[in-house]
């Protein structure tokens, strides 16, 4: 036996639930509403997003490999260094001395990267100059010289 199909119930009335909105502040427009307002944000977002995306993407690269370039050039300065004894010559002038003491200072100034290798890569490696004053042995300076740097 077929019994008929009960019939659908009335419509009832969704209760009502005020909306607390603060005085003095604007109601936020919701998601669909923005798009419906014809400022097209939406559309010049969605126009945007490949630079977005690829702008984000170089600037992850670049925080990434910066850091793996730099330990990169840090290990071969490192393998390279060396220590360079100078040493005085028998009655050497103090006028000579000063002229090969200039000459050391500006060569090394030379030897600094541009900025642009700096940013990239690290500060520039460090030079360590020791003077080896002793009583009764001949003075000397030494200097610890980075790999990359000749030193003839």
């Amino acid at each position: 036996m077929n019994t008929p199909a009960p019939p659908p119930p009335p419509d009832l009335p969704v209760p009502s639930v005020p909306v607390y909105e603060p005085p003095g502040l604007p109601r936020l427009p919701e998601l669909g509403e923005l798009a419906d307002t014809g400022h097209g944000w939406v559309e010049i977002v969605l126009a945007h997003a490949p630079a977005a995306v690829a702008i984000t993407a170089s600037v992850v690269a670049v925080l990434l490999v910066r850091p793996l370039l730099a330990r990169r050039a840090r290990r071969a300065r490192h393998a390279g260094a060396r220590m360079v004894t100078v040493l005085a010559p028998a009655g050497l002038d103090p006028a000579d001395a000063l002229t090969g003491g200039l000459r050391l200072w500006r060569d090394l100034t030379g030897t600094a990267p541009p900025a642009w290798r700096r940013a990239l890569f690290g500060p520039p490696p460090h030079v360590g100059v020791e003077y080896r004053l002793t009583a009764g042995a001949e003075p000397a300076v030494r200097v610890w010289v980075p790999g990359g740097i000749d030193t003839h």
